[in-house]
């Protein structure tokens, strides 16, 4: 029948396992994106996963099977010229998406020992803003040592085994806990997480040793950001890891993938793009106050927060349905702002994102949202990470409102970068990215032989 298509279209469920019937249903881009995006991890010779923005970019962006995703390399809109002029003048987004998520799970003491076995410096991890939460960690991962020398040192003194291999830069953040609470004399470090995806060498041994460790065994939570391309050498060295710190007699820690959405705005412009792209009328949550007053002091104006810091927020959707955004006018803040200096501890407290992201490969449409007292609206929980150069990351719950966020971007101006795009803004600032230039890990090296290979063929 002719309505049939559109018939079973419309009674397709919103969320749960995609059934098409027919091959005109399986061709529908809505269905396609939901099947894609919903999958677990590429099998070889499977099918490439989708980003949430992938039909934006399929259209707009040279599209590349690499790392288990079908990713844009580069845009088709905008040459090298433009796209440096607006990273270094304006506002540039990239979807960071196929960034996997690893969620340790365990108490603090055990988690800490097995992020020691793979080379994270036990100072960088313990510092009071990170542990509380507040701040996020840049730092690299090695391997678990593998002869039994290695890993009887690396477990005594906390130093690094010398022939360990790095296995990739790894972003982490700890679950903040209703009791987590900054003393007024404690003092913060000043640099946590910035610059390029590498971070300063772990090596080196600690003044404290792993036994010294005291703290309640109480249950918590660690995010751990990993590159797909390192994602297989990434879960095996911290699952070896957590293995012998049970072993060992401590508590279990439990390793579990997860699914979530990262946006990444740059440039000096970003904070202002980002103020019109989450206007603070439609922000709730403790944080809500501080993030209008940084949007708000943010126009025309470059302004770097304490680089880490993490704020929570929950945006009623409902309220940003319209693709443009409102221009603020400069001159709206005034007054001081001590949160530059130091960032306030209540910023990250009361955040259900926490609960939101599921695991990697389950059909359940995530909408994290709650109702507020309205009625009316649905609010979804994400966090911004300020990156201390004006750049921001934004954190959120898979199928909950990227898609509607990154128009929004696009209409407050901002430029769409692919992974390629990125990597040569990278390298004209003189940053390394990861995987290209981190030839001594396992996922650099492989880059290099097929980029060897690539240039055999072409020459």
């Amino acid at each position: 029948h002719p309505g049939a298509a559109s018939s079973a279209s419309a009674a397709a469920p919103e969320d749960g396992p995609v059934q098409p019937r027919l091959r005109r249903h399986r061709r529908k881009a809505g269905l396609l994106l939901r099947e894609r995006s919903q999958a677990g991890p590429s099998l070889p010779g499977g099918p490439p996963r989708w980003l949430e923005t992938h039909i934006w970019h399929a259209k707009r962006s040279a599209m590349e099977d690499i790392w288990g995703f079908r990713l844009a390399a580069r845009n088709s809109q905008l040459g090298r010229r433009a796209l440096y002029r607006a990273s270094g003048q304006h506002c540039c987004v990239h979807d960071r998406s196929y960034m996997e998520v690893l969620e340790l799970v365990g108490s603090e003491e055990a988690i800490v020992k097995a992020l020691s076995l793979c080379g994270v410096s036990r100072r960088s991890s313990m510092l009071g803003p990170v542990l509380h939460g507040q701040r996020r960690l840049r730092t690299n991962l090695f391997q678990f040592p593998g002869d039994v020398a290695a890993k009887e040192a690396t477990a005594t003194s906390g130093e690094r085994s010398a022939s360990a291999r790095l296995v990739a830069p790894v972003l982490l953040l700890w679950c903040p806990e209703a009791s987590d609470a900054l003393q007024a004399d404690e003092a913060e470090p000043f640099c946590i997480d910035v610059g390029p995806e590498a971070a300063a060498a772990t090596g080196g041994a600690e003044d404290v040793p792993m036994e010294a460790v005291e703290s309640p065994a109480l249950v918590r939570r660690l995010w751990v950001w990993l590159h797909p391309a390192a994602a297989q050498a990434g879960i095996a060295a911290l699952s070896r890891a957590a293995a012998e710190v049970a072993s060992r007699g401590a508590d279990p820690v439990t390793l579990r993938p997860l699914a979530g959405c990262f946006l990444e705005v740059m440039g000096p412009a970003a904070l202002e793009t980002l103020a019109r792209v989450l206007p603070a009328a439609a922000c709730d949550g403790n944080s809500a106050a501080l993030w209008a007053e940084v949007a708000a002091r943010s126009v025309g104006m470059r302004l770097a927060l304490p680089p880490g810091a993490v704020l929570a927020l929950s945006i009623d959707m409902n309220a940003l349905r319209d693709c443009a955004t409102e221009k603020a006018l400069p001159g709206t803040a005034s007054g001081e702002a001590p949160w530059l200096a130091r960032w306030p501890p209540t910023a990250v407290a009361g955040s259900s994102l926490w609960q939101a992201l599921p695991e990697v490969g389950s059909v359940t449409g995530v909408e994290a949202s709650a109702q507020g007292s309205e009625g009316t609206k649905k609010f979804t929980p994400l966090l911004l990470v300020f990156r201390g150069d004006s750049s921001v990351d934004v954190i959120l719950p898979p199928h909950s409102g990227l898609a509607q966020l990154w128009l929004r971007c696009i209409f407050a101006g901002a430029r769409v970068l692919g992974f390629r795009n990125r990597h040569e803004l990278y390298l004209e600032a003189g940053q390394p990215d990861f995987p290209f230039d981190f030839p001594e890990s396992e996922a650099g090296a492989a880059e290099q032989a097929t980029v060897a290979e690539r240039n055999l063929q072409g020459f």
